[in-house]
């Protein structure tokens, strides 16, 4: 990303790459059923099996 004085910013290319990045991975399919099955797992009292999953997830950088 350029200013005016023709200089790049690392800051914003950085947050507009994360941002780009986190869109991109979480439309991922596989993500979406891994934060479905989590959900369902949580709801069915699983409670150690949804904490892994959303472990992974936020690792994987989602915000769940």
């Amino acid at each position: 990303m350029m200013n005016e004085y023709k200089l790049g910013s690392l800051i914003n290319t950085c947050e507009i790459t994360v941002e780009f990045f986190r869109t991109v991975s979480e439309r991922n399919a596989i993500s979406k059923r891994k934060s479905d099955f989590a959900i369902k797992a949580y709801k069915r009292k699983s409670h150690k099996q949804a904490a892994l999953l959303y472990l992974e997830l936020a690792e994987e950088g989602h915000e769940v």
